[in-house]
């Protein structure tokens, strides 16, 4: 929701609307560590067996930072290509994508927190 509002008044300037962004960056980042930063560290040990818990929070830690990687080295390609409004639409484009694809695996979970056999 906030990358949709931020695109709104991208283009407008930043003294424009320092407060909205100020805004924007507070929710961004409560929301981040709320959900993504949260769930790396805390779907691996309910979802995985004790045996293999560590590895499932390595590779998910892991998938974070190539991720990180990948899109330090690309979105500023992507931003000289399609402008800031393009980048922002795609960022919000992935954000719902794994909203739906971590809503659709939700069901993997049974009552006691682990994977379903």
């Amino acid at each position: 929701m906030t990358l949709l509002l931020f695109a709104a008044v991208a283009n407008d300037g930043a003294q424009a609307h320092m407060g909205f962004i100020i805004t924007g960056f507070v929710l961004f980042n409560f929301f981040m560590n709320a959900g993504p930063n949260a769930t790396t560290f805390t779907l691996a040990p309910a979802l995985f067996p004790t045996a293999i818990r560590a590895s499932a929070s390595g590779f998910a830690a892991g998938a974070a930072k190539a991720g990180a990687t990948f899109g330090t080295f690309v979105v500023p390609q992507l931003q000289a290509a399609w402008g800031l409004d393009g980048v922002v639409a795609l960022m919000t484009l992935v954000s719902v994508a794994g909203l739906i694809v971590t809503a659709s695996l939700a069901h993997a979970v049974n009552e006691e927190g682990a994977l379903e056999e």
